[in-house]
């Protein structure tokens, strides 16, 4: 059995249990009988490839399957994490765990993926403050104006 994610275009995550899920972990898109379990109003979609991120601590790969082109208004609204937060999806979106060392696909958990949400938004924030941190050090610091009013 393998659960994958389902972040449907309202922005709720819901998990899809499969008895049994295989693909090949090289396919440009989600199995046909995979798109109509999980479609929501059961207008068939396709799910295309649109990126794949590594999760050193779980040796962890996330394939992330969706739609890049659609209608207005059906615009995907999860808030995603970086990197996938410039990406603008349409419709439905799959999140799809795989274990690297058992070269398998695995199971994700809404927990699991809202923990490694968090660690890739700290990790973006993280960069950034590097980035402020020397752009500050270039800048003097103003002297403090209250000691000299204090004086008169």
């Amino acid at each position: 059995m393998v659960k994958l994610l389902v972040i449907y275009p309202i922005g709720d995550v819901v998990e899809h249990t499969f008895p049994s899920f295989s693909m090949d972990p090289k396919a440009d898109a989600l199995d046909a009988d995979v798109c109509a379990e999980v479609v929501e109003d059961g207008v068939p979609e396709e799910f295309k490839f649109v990126d794949k991120f590594y999760d050193e601590d779980k040796d962890l790969s996330y394939f992330v399957y969706g739609n890049l082109e659609g209608e207005a208004g059906t615009e995907n609204k999860y808030e995603f994490p970086p990197p996938l937060d410039t990406t603008l999806f349409f419709g439905s979106v799959v999140i799809v765990g795989f274990s690297e060392q058992d070269e398998s696909f695995v199971s994700i958990s809404s927990p699991a993926w809202d923990d490694l949400c968090i660690d890739l938004v700290q990790g973006f924030a993280n960069t950034a403050e590097d980035d402020s941190e020397e752009e500050e050090s270039d800048v003097e610091e103003p002297e403090d104006e209250e000691e000299d009013e204090e004086e008169y």
